[in-house]
Protein backbone atom coordinates (compact mmCIF):
# COMPACT_ATOMS: atom_id res chain seq x y z
CA UNK A 1 0.00 0.00 0.00
CA UNK A 2 1.47 3.71 -0.67
CA UNK A 3 1.82 5.65 2.03
CA UNK A 4 -0.73 8.94 1.58
CA UNK A 5 0.66 11.49 3.81
CA UNK A 6 -1.67 14.22 4.72
CA UNK A 7 -1.49 17.43 6.70
CA UNK A 8 -4.61 19.10 8.21
CA UNK A 9 -3.74 23.04 9.06
CA UNK A 10 -4.92 25.91 10.98
CA UNK A 11 -3.27 28.89 10.01
CA UNK A 12 -2.13 32.64 11.47
CA UNK A 13 0.56 34.62 10.77
CA UNK A 14 1.09 34.09 14.72
CA UNK A 15 0.54 30.19 15.17
CA UNK A 16 0.01 27.65 12.10
CA UNK A 17 -0.41 24.42 13.05
CA UNK A 18 0.23 21.25 11.05
CA UNK A 19 -1.38 18.02 11.85
CA UNK A 20 0.23 14.47 10.33
CA UNK A 21 -1.98 11.35 8.85
CA UNK A 22 -0.63 8.80 7.42
CA UNK A 23 -2.84 6.79 5.66
CA UNK A 24 -5.76 8.12 7.89
CA UNK A 25 -4.23 7.55 10.94
CA UNK A 26 -2.92 10.75 13.53
CA UNK A 27 0.53 10.75 13.87
CA UNK A 28 1.84 13.64 15.34
CA UNK A 29 1.78 17.43 14.55
CA UNK A 30 4.13 20.53 13.87
CA UNK A 31 3.80 23.88 15.54
CA UNK A 32 5.23 27.07 13.90
CA UNK A 33 4.93 30.57 16.33
CA UNK A 34 6.19 33.93 15.24
CA UNK A 35 6.96 36.26 18.23
CA UNK A 36 6.88 40.20 17.50
CA UNK A 37 6.00 42.43 15.38
CA UNK A 38 3.50 43.04 13.18
CA UNK A 39 1.02 40.30 11.12
CA UNK A 40 2.54 41.68 8.38
CA UNK A 41 6.02 41.13 9.25
CA UNK A 42 5.48 37.80 10.93
CA UNK A 43 3.72 37.19 7.51
CA UNK A 44 6.94 36.14 5.45
CA UNK A 45 8.84 34.20 7.89
CA UNK A 46 6.02 32.27 8.76
CA UNK A 47 5.81 31.11 5.19
CA UNK A 48 8.85 30.24 4.70
CA UNK A 49 9.23 28.10 7.78
CA UNK A 50 5.36 26.42 6.79
CA UNK A 51 6.58 25.76 3.37
CA UNK A 52 9.77 24.87 4.31
CA UNK A 53 8.55 21.74 6.85
CA UNK A 54 6.08 21.03 3.93
CA UNK A 55 8.93 20.39 1.09
CA UNK A 56 10.74 18.14 4.08
CA UNK A 57 7.60 16.38 4.78
CA UNK A 58 6.31 15.80 0.76
CA UNK A 59 2.28 15.47 1.61
CA UNK A 60 0.34 13.98 -0.67
CA UNK A 61 -3.10 16.22 0.51
CA UNK A 62 -3.05 19.42 2.43
CA UNK A 63 -6.70 20.01 4.02
CA UNK A 64 -6.35 23.62 5.27
CA UNK A 65 -8.86 25.60 7.10
CA UNK A 66 -10.64 28.64 4.89
CA UNK A 67 -10.92 30.82 7.72
CA UNK A 68 -12.16 34.08 6.10
CA UNK A 69 -13.80 36.27 9.21
CA UNK A 70 -14.84 39.32 8.08
CA UNK A 71 -14.00 41.52 10.79
CA UNK A 72 -11.13 42.73 9.71
CA UNK A 73 -10.24 43.49 5.90
CA UNK A 74 -6.26 43.90 6.88
CA UNK A 75 -6.13 40.92 9.17
CA UNK A 76 -8.35 38.76 5.99
CA UNK A 77 -5.71 39.98 3.43
CA UNK A 78 -3.18 39.04 5.42
CA UNK A 79 -4.60 35.51 6.26
CA UNK A 80 -5.60 34.89 2.47
CA UNK A 81 -1.65 35.66 1.40
CA UNK A 82 -0.43 33.13 3.70
CA UNK A 83 -3.85 30.47 2.73
CA UNK A 84 -2.34 31.34 -0.66
CA UNK A 85 1.34 30.86 -0.48
CA UNK A 86 0.66 27.32 0.89
CA UNK A 87 -1.98 26.79 -1.74
CA UNK A 88 0.63 27.72 -4.17
CA UNK A 89 3.38 25.54 -2.57
CA UNK A 90 0.61 22.29 -3.12
CA UNK A 91 0.31 23.18 -6.64
CA UNK A 92 3.96 23.25 -7.52
CA UNK A 93 4.48 20.26 -4.97
CA UNK A 94 1.83 17.75 -6.79
CA UNK A 95 0.04 17.80 -3.51
CA UNK A 96 -4.12 18.00 -3.70
CA UNK A 97 -5.28 20.82 -1.83
CA UNK A 98 -8.63 20.87 -0.12
CA UNK A 99 -9.80 24.47 1.85
CA UNK A 100 -12.65 23.56 4.53
CA UNK A 101 -14.49 26.22 6.57
CA UNK A 102 -14.35 25.87 10.49
CA UNK A 103 -18.02 25.39 10.38
CA UNK A 104 -17.87 22.17 7.77
CA UNK A 105 -14.69 20.66 9.73
CA UNK A 106 -16.26 20.80 12.91
CA UNK A 107 -19.78 19.26 11.44
CA UNK A 108 -17.73 16.39 9.75
CA UNK A 109 -16.58 15.76 13.69
CA UNK A 110 -19.65 15.82 15.87
CA UNK A 111 -23.13 17.02 15.32
CA UNK A 112 -22.89 18.09 19.22
CA UNK A 113 -23.65 21.58 20.09
CA UNK A 114 -20.19 23.09 19.86
CA UNK A 115 -20.58 26.85 21.23
CA UNK A 116 -20.78 29.97 19.55
CA UNK A 117 -17.95 32.32 20.55
CA UNK A 118 -14.60 31.73 19.22
CA UNK A 119 -13.10 30.98 23.06
CA UNK A 120 -16.15 28.16 23.43
CA UNK A 121 -15.24 26.70 19.72
CA UNK A 122 -11.89 26.49 21.14
CA UNK A 123 -12.51 24.63 24.15
CA UNK A 124 -14.49 22.52 22.58
CA UNK A 125 -11.37 21.26 19.71
CA UNK A 126 -9.31 21.08 23.14
CA UNK A 127 -12.00 18.74 24.82
CA UNK A 128 -12.71 17.13 21.57
CA UNK A 129 -9.02 15.94 20.77
CA UNK A 130 -8.72 15.12 25.11
CA UNK A 131 -12.03 12.42 23.97
CA UNK A 132 -9.73 11.32 21.36
CA UNK A 133 -7.46 10.07 23.69
CA UNK A 134 -4.65 12.85 22.87
CA UNK A 135 -4.93 14.08 26.45
CA UNK A 136 -1.40 16.04 25.82
CA UNK A 137 -2.77 18.65 24.03
CA UNK A 138 -3.63 22.55 25.50
CA UNK A 139 -3.08 24.39 22.56
CA UNK A 140 -6.01 24.86 20.39
CA UNK A 141 -4.21 25.65 17.03
CA UNK A 142 -2.95 22.21 17.40
CA UNK A 143 -6.33 20.92 18.34
CA UNK A 144 -7.75 22.17 15.55
CA UNK A 145 -5.23 21.07 13.21
CA UNK A 146 -5.87 17.59 14.29
CA UNK A 147 -9.47 17.75 13.85
CA UNK A 148 -8.77 19.50 10.23
CA UNK A 149 -7.26 16.24 9.09
CA UNK A 150 -9.61 14.00 10.76
CA UNK A 151 -12.61 16.06 9.24
CA UNK A 152 -10.37 15.20 5.53
CA UNK A 153 -10.27 11.46 6.79
CA UNK A 154 -14.10 11.61 7.74
CA UNK A 155 -14.53 12.61 4.34
CA UNK A 156 -12.62 10.19 1.87
CA UNK A 157 -11.45 7.87 4.22
CA UNK A 158 -8.43 6.46 5.29
CA UNK A 159 -6.85 6.28 1.92
CA UNK A 160 -7.64 9.82 1.17
CA UNK A 161 -9.08 9.28 -2.09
Amino acid sequence: MKKVILCGIDSSTTNTAISIYVNGKYQGYKLFHMDGGSKWERLDPMILSVTKFLTELKPDIICQEDSWQGFNPDSDKCLANLLGAIRGWSLTNDCFYYKVMPTEWRALISSEKKGRTRKELKAWAINKVHELGLKDIEDDNIAEAILIGMAYVNIYGEKGE
